[in-house]
């Protein structure tokens, strides 16, 4: 189960992440004022965590910052893409705005809301999509990107139609 904490430097300084798991605490080299700090980490079971981060500046340690966390169960979310004669394609695939990988493969998310994605346009310059998606309560048509609740093991599916020129 992955988190991510960004603080932004005041100074520049070294950050140290204390997880709230037992685990040992992680430090960043060297930011300068101004730039984003982020640090990822995995925890190994769900639960909420108070995660800390503390800067160290040449004027000494900040205080402690504080936030909870809450790190969900993980599932499986199965990406699929057939076109209009319902054939199997390969189409890239996002998960909450970062491309993952090509349709076709299972990949682990944590419960909750994610934004799933596939391009309107893809790179030959000859095949558009048009989109909808199935999961195990039913077919739905929607606007690319959506917004599907994650609660246990889902596949998504991609329905596109291949034109060309």
């Amino acid at each position: 189960m992955v988190g991510k904490i960004v603080r932004q430097g005041e100074r520049g300084a070294v950050y140290t992440f204390d997880w709230d798991d037992g685990s040992d605490y992680d430090e960043t080299g060297y930011y300068s004022s101004g730039v984003p700090v982020s640090m990822n980490h995995t925890w190994n079971s769900a639960g909420d965590y108070y995660v800390k981060v503390t800067a160290h500046s040449n004027q000494g340690p900040s205080s402690w910052s504080s936030s909870l966390i809450h790190v969900g169960e993980q599932y499986q979310l199965t990406a699929l893409a057939v076109d209009q004669y319902n054939q199997q394609g390969c189409v890239p695939f996002g998960i909450d705005g970062y491309y993952v990988g090509p349709t076709g493969y299972a990949y682990t998310v944590t419960e909750g809301n994610h934004l799933i994605s596939v391009p309107n346009f893809f790179s030959d310059g000859y095949i558009y999509g048009q989109f909808q998606y199935y999961s195990y309560d039913g077919y739905y048509n929607y606007n690319n990107p959506i917004t599907i609740s994650v609660t246990e093991d889902k596949t998504v599916t991609a329905h596109y139609a291949v034109y060309y020129g």
